[in-house]
């Protein structure tokens, strides 16, 4: 009997020890952190751009009309073209000068006192595997007034002769006259000259050229 009780005692004395161990745990209070909002840089100014240049017009050369230039006067829209059997001829431009000697020293007129020019442009090419023989450098021109001149064959470009198989000559042809007049205010000129080909069939050329 007495074991009875004192086991209720122990039982009673356990009881009441846990119920007050168990005491709701403290709730932590949860904290709320803000968010800091990223820190305003301080504005920058934007680097100032150079600023472009306008770019540069291009002038499309003009290859007609007449230009004044180093004391010629300068047609070069005088063009004329023609293929004999495959040796193609051109005339690309012509110039005129009323005092050669301003334009060249070496063009003394004290010599013959022909101080007057003009120079026709020619152009030689062979396209075949034939041969020519033709001489622009040796052509007549004839002025409007009728007036013929001769070239000058030392003042032109070795322009002519034999022209083998594709072969390129060019240069100028001059003609050194004195008029009166003033060789500015020609109009137009008229050229002679021949070709032959290696079975001398002939070529004989005859251009009319306006001026300008």
């Amino acid at each position: 009997m007495k074991r009875i009780v004192f086991s209720a005692a122990v039982c009673i004395a356990m009881l009441s020890g846990c119920g007050a161990k168990e005491e709701a745990a403290p709730v932590k209070a949860e904290t709320k952190t803000e968010a800091k909002a990223p820190e305003a840089k301080p504005a920058t100014k934007a680097e100032a751009k150079p600023k472009a240049e306008p770019a540069a017009k291009e002038v499309a050369p003009d290859s007609k009309g007449t230009v004044e230039e180093g004391g010629f006067k300068k047609y070069r829209g005088a063009e004329w073209k023609d293929d004999f059997k495959g040796l193609v001829t051109k005339i690309n431009g012509v110039s005129v000068a009323q005092d050669l000697e301003k334009v060249n020293p070496k063009y003394n007129s004290q010599v013959d006192g022909k101080n007057q020019g003009i120079f026709v442009w020619f152009t030689l090419e062979n396209t075949s595997a034939k041969k020519f023989t033709t001489w622009p450098s040796q052509a007549k021109l004839v002025l409007e007034d009728g007036t013929q001149i001769d070239a000058d064959i030392i003042g032109s470009a070795d322009v002519g002769g034999e022209i083998v198989g594709k072969a390129k000559k060019d240069g100028d042809v001059m003609f050194r006259f004195t008029s009166k007049e003033d060789v500015r205010n020609i109009k137009s000129i008229r050229l002679n000259w021949e070709a032959f080909d290696e079975n001398f069939a002939k070529k004989d050329y005859d251009v009319t050229l306006p001026l300008k």
